[in-house]
Parts: structure tokens; C-alpha cells; sequence
């Protein structure tokens, strides 16, 4: 493996290995939270812990009632609209039912049946179907009635509503078919003013807390979230500041009393504490072989670097010497040319 590679590869075991000490610190600070050991020695560590979990409580109590709130709101939301449905599915039923209370309404008034004042409309719209259905002797008037007969039917299913909502507004006695439909009318229409009362109630307190619901999903929950996440890692790390405390100190409360989950976190922080140190012992070891190469690197190319320089001096001493021996031939040269006074 390279050195990089392995460098790496032990940096990330004592990290984890960090992390695996201060869970066991935080594991045993909470064992011993509570312990009258070492009381007056860890008071403030201890207060500040209970400090921060009474914190936490608050917030996740609020936290929980803002959360029943946006349900609660949530809940209404969802009643109102399948209230609002079961309206519209009512609204449907008592126009359809409507309509065949109509009609039936209209045959009774061909038998004569019904009170006459209060559904004079429907007699006297019966009168007029029975006059435009009469033959005439003049082929005008026996197309200008089926026309009007035809138009009337076309708005008959309008007409039969009309006459349900007679009905449904008197106390006039109906019979047969006619009386069934009246009162599966109005027990759907019981049933849709029931139901439009509890959505209107639910409207409006949509309404009144629309805002704050807003502002809960908006920021509030999202920041007592934050909050809650911070003082659980705050309180993790009171916890094992406790517990590095009384690894620290074990010689001073470890006896045949201490509980076994007590004593067992501290075998776990003491492997752990050593595994880090076995692990930061590779590391050095690693760094100081690294260091070593690094230097042998340096000294190898300082090596290399004086012998190109030897090579160098030793051509330059040769050149040296040729200029010696030119400047002696020179010299011997001039000899042979006597002094100036041979001139």
C-alpha cells in the first residue's frame, strides 16, 4: 500500500475509533449520572447535564404540542373536504330524487289527487300538456302545439323540480311514491344541512388558525427541530465529558460495588483508548519512515547534483591546465625573441 494510501487508511481508524471512545464516555457518563460517586468532585458537570436534558424536555414538549397542532389542522383540513364531497354528492342526489318526486307528483295531479291550491302550477301545467297533446282541425295549430309540446318537455325535468320544491315547502299531504321520495329528500337534505354546519364550523376555524399553522411549517418546527438536534448532541457530549471524567479517575471509585455496566464501559473506553494509541504509534512509525525516504530522496539527488559537479571541475582543471601549457608555449615563444634590445 502506499504511504498516502496507508497514511489514509489509519487517519480514518482513529477517527472512528474517536468516535467509538466518546459513545462508551457518553454510555458510562450516563450509567454514572446519577451515582452518589464522586458526587461533589462532578457537581457541575452534572448540573450542567440536567441542565441541558430539562432544556430538551421543553423543547420537545412544545415541539409535540405544535406538531398536534399542524395534525389537528391537517385533520379539519381534510374533514372539511370530504364534507364538502359528500355536499356536492347530496346537492346531486336530492336534484335527481327531485326530479322523480316531480314526476310523480305530476301523474298524481292527472288522477287528481293532491291538494289543487297548493299545486295549482302543476294543474295547470297538466291542463296546458293536455291541451297542446289535443288534435285540431287546422294542420297550423296541430304543428304549432307539437312544437310548444316538444319545447315543454325539454324543460320538463326544470318543471318536476319545481314541483318537488313545492312539496318539500308545504305540509301537503303526498301519497304512495310521491311520499316515499319527499322523505328520502328531506332526510338527505337533514343529513347536508348537518354536514354544512360542521364544515362552515370547521371553516372557520381553519380560518382563525390558518396563520400560525403557516408559521409552524413555515419556520417553528423546523427551528425547535434544529434546536432539539443541538442540545441532543450537547447533552451526549455532558454525558461523556462525565464519563472521561471518571475514566480518568477510576482508581479513585472502582471497587467489588461498582455495578458491571459501569465497569463494563470502562473496559470498553480503556480498548479503545488503546487501540488509539497503537494506532497513533503506526502513524508516527508511518510519518517517520516517510520522512526518512524523504530525506534519503534529498541526500540521493544532493549525491547526484555533486557528481555532475565533480564531472564538471574535473573538465574545467583539464581546460585549466591546456591554458597553462598555451600560456608556457607563449612564453617560451617570447624567450626566443631575445629582449628589446635585439631589436
Amino acid at each position: 500500500m502506499a504511504y498516502d494510501d496507508e497514511k489514509e487508511e489509519i487517519e480514518r481508524e482513529i477517527i472512528k475509533e474517536s468516535e467509538d471512545f466518546r459513545l462508551f464516555s457518553s454510555e458510562l457518563g450516563r450509567i454514572m449520572f446519577s451515582s452518589p460517586v464522586l458526587r461533589e468532585e462532578t457537581e457541575s458537570l452534572r448540573t450542567r447535564l440536567d441542565d441541558i436534558r430539562k432544556r430538551r424536555k421543553e423543547e420537545e414538549k412544545k415541539l409535540s404540542i405544535m406538531k398536534e397542532t399542524v395534525s389537528s389542522y391537517e385533520e379539519r383540513k381534510a374533514r372539511k373536504e370530504v364534507l364538502e364531497g359528500l355536499i356536492e354528492k347530496s346537492k346531486d342526489e336530492i336534484k335527481e330524487l327531485s326530479v322523480r318526486l316531480g314526476a310523480a307528483i305530476y301523474e298524481q295531479c292527472s288522477f287528481s289527487i293532491p291538494d289543487k291550491t297548493v299545486f295549482a302550477v302543476v294543474y295547470s301545467d297538466l291542463a296546458e300538456d293536455n291541451r297542446l297533446e289535443e288534435s285540431s282541425s287546422s294542420p297550423f295549430m296541430r304543428i304549432l302545439n307539437h312544437g310548444k309540446a316538444a319545447l315543454r318537455k325539454m324543460g320538463r325535468d326544470s318543471r318536476y323540480a319545481s314541483y318537488a320544491s313545492i312539496a318539500l315547502s308545504s305540509s301537503a299531504e303526498l301519497e304512495g311514491n310521491a311520499f316515499a321520495l319527499k322523505g328520502q329528500i328531506e332526510d338527505i337534505q337533514k343529513g347536508e344541512a348537518e354536514m354544512a354546519a360542521e364544515r362552515d364550523a370547521l371553516l372557520a376555524s381553519l380560518e382563525s388558525d390558518s396563520d400560525s399553522y403557516r408559521e409552524m411549517v413555515r419556520t417553528s418546527i423546523a427551528e425547535s427541530t434544529s434546536v432539539i438536534e443541538k442540545l441532543g448532541k450537547s447533552e451526549e457530549e455532558a454525558e461523556a465529558e462525565i464519563g472521561r471524567f471518571f475514566f480518568d479517575r477510576g482508581g479513585d471509585w472502582i471497587d467489588e460495588t461498582t455495578p458491571q455496566e459501569a465497569l463494563d464501559s470502562v473496559e470498553k473506553m480503556l480498548l479503545s483508548a488503546n487501540r488509539t494509541e497503537e494506532l497513533r504509534k503506526n502513524l508516527d512509525k508511518l510519518e517517520r519512515a516517510a520522512k526518512r525516504d524523504e530525506y534519503n530522496a534529498l541526500i540521493e539527488s544532493e549525491e547526484g547534483k555533486i557528481k555532475v559537479l565533480e564531472e564538471d571541475k574535473a573538465r574545467l582543471d583539464a581546460e585549466i591546465e591546456e591554458m597553462k601549457a598555451e600560456i608556457a608555449r607563449l612564453r617560451r615563444e617570447i624567450d626566443k625573441l631575445g629582449g628589446d634590445d635585439d631589436l
